[in-house]
């Protein structure tokens, strides 16, 4: 099932993502193992829209979309644009600048959250 949103763009890199996570065991084993958590990446896109995905990497490995308000159970949210999460998703920018120049903010677990980065770069490597 696609994660894709229309007016979105980093839902498209989400979607290959969550597709990997999908087809390739071994990166999703590893993504578990690494990142250990569920993070949340609340997102605002240029129309001012809000749209919200957990990125599940502590039972099922894999993304889904949830409601943007139903964020607090989760170990770690990203609050970000749009614009800002596919670049961090391909690696064109990282996370730590983009939070310390706060075009990013994060809430809760701030190690987990910095892990998935990680999971991420993995991917520009092999795919995006």
């Amino acid at each position: 099932m696609s994660i894709k949103v229309q007016g979105f763009k980093s839902s498209d890199l989400l979607d290959q993502v969550n597709s990997q996570l999908t087809n390739d065991q071994g990166f999703r084993k590893n993504a578990i193992h690494t990142v250990g958590a569920a993070i949340v990446f609340n997102v605002k896109n240029k129309n001012g829209q809000h749209q919200a995905w957990v990125l599940d990497l502590k039972d099922s490995g894999k993304i889904s979309r949830i409601d943007p308000t139903d964020v607090k159970k989760y170990d770690a949210q990203i609050i970000t644009s749009d614009a800002n999460l596919k670049k961090l998703i391909a690696g064109k920018a990282s996370a730590q600048a983009l939070f310390m120049s706060g075009r990013l903010k994060l809430r809760g677990d701030v190690a987990k959250a910095a892990s998935v980065e990680s999971i991420f770069k993995q991917k520009v490597k092999a795919k995006l």
